[in-house]
């Protein structure tokens, strides 16, 4: 006797559904089946933190860190002419605005490896959740 282990409805309204059929799993769409199969595929975890290569494992590639701005300028969010004539505080305001805005690139990408770390917790979860219901192999 066929069960029905879990279903997903695409974006199309097309159903899928994945059966298990007396040990043997199938994949139906629309209540037909299109694959069987007995082999589950093996599906590594993956290790590490936050990072970028797609090699199995996350590993941290933040090595930037913020800016201290001693420069007594105001960031303002525009890169001032300097003009003709000379001014400290022009130039030190420029300088403001550069540092800040290597500061929120800094923080962003801290966010983004923090997200990144998230994800692989949550991918590492659905992984551990199919091959507890035998969908894939351990």
């Amino acid at each position: 006797m066929a069960t029905n282990m879990f279903t997903l409805q695409g974006p199309d309204g097309a159903v899928f559904d994945v059966v298990d059929n007396a040990g043997t799993l199938e994949l139906q769409l629309d209540g037909a089946t299109i694959a069987v199969g007995t082999t589950q595929t093996a599906i590594a975890s993956l290790t590490g933190a936050a990072g970028g290569t797609a090699n199995g494992s996350l590993v941290d590639q933040l090595t930037v860190t913020a800016i201290t701005d001693s420069t007594t300028g105001t960031a303002d969010g525009t890169l001032a002419d300097v003009g003709g004539a000379f001014s400290q505080a022009t130039l030190n305001n420029n300088f403001a605005d550069l540092a800040a805005k290597v500061n929120t690139v800094v923080t962003d990408l801290t966010v983004a490896a923090d997200n990144t770390t998230e994800l692989a917790a949550k991918v590492e979860a659905i992984l551990v959740a199919l091959r507890a219901y035998g969908v894939i192999a351990a």
